[in-house]
C-alpha cells in the first residue's frame, strides 16, 4: 500500500507530497495548529490520495465554544488548544476538499474547551 505517514509541522507550507494523486493513505499524528493551515493540510491530502484513500488524524479539536480569552492564550496556542479546529469547521474542510465517510470521535479532553479526536475519512 502506498502510505504517507507525516509530521506536517517539519515541512514548510509550500512543500507538497507529490504531483500526482498516487497514495492510499495519509496518516498525519501532529500537524500545523493554525485553523488557515489546517485546511491547506487537509486540501493537500485530498490532492495526493487516490480515490477512496484514506485519511487519518489524531488532533485536538475545540469546543464550538471556546472563548477568545482562551483563542488569544500563547500558553493555549503552545499547547495546540487555541489553534484547534471545531468539529463542524473540520467536517467542513474535509467536505471541500472532497472527503467523505467522516468520523470524527473525541478520545479524551485536553482542555477545559477542547479535547484529543480521531478523526477519519475517505476521498470521494
Amino acid at each position: 500500500m502506498a502510505e504517507l505517514n507525516t509530521d506536517c509541522c517539519a515541512r514548510a507550507p509550500q512543500e507538497t507530497w507529490g504531483e500526482t494523486p498516487s497514495l492510499e493513505q495519509v496518516r498525519e499524528t501532529v500537524r500545523a495548529k493554525y485553523a488557515s493551515a489546517a485546511r491547506g493540510e487537509i486540501r493537500e491530502a485530498a490532492r495526493v490520495l487516490r480515490l477512496g484513500g484514506r485519511f487519518a488524524v489524531s488532533d485536538v479539536i475545540a469546543d464550538p465554544d471556546m472563548d477568545e480569552h482562551t483563542r488569544a492564550d500563547t500558553a493555549a496556542w503552545t499547547g495546540c488548544i487555541a489553534g484547534a479546529l471545531t468539529v463542524g469547521e473540520f467536517r467542513s474542510a474535509l467536505e471541500a476538499a472532497g472527503f467523505g465517510e467522516i468520523e470524527i470521535t473525541e478520545t479524551h479532553r485536553v482542555h477545559e474547551h477542547a479535547g484529543s479526536a480521531i478523526v477519519r475519512a475517505r476521498k470521494l
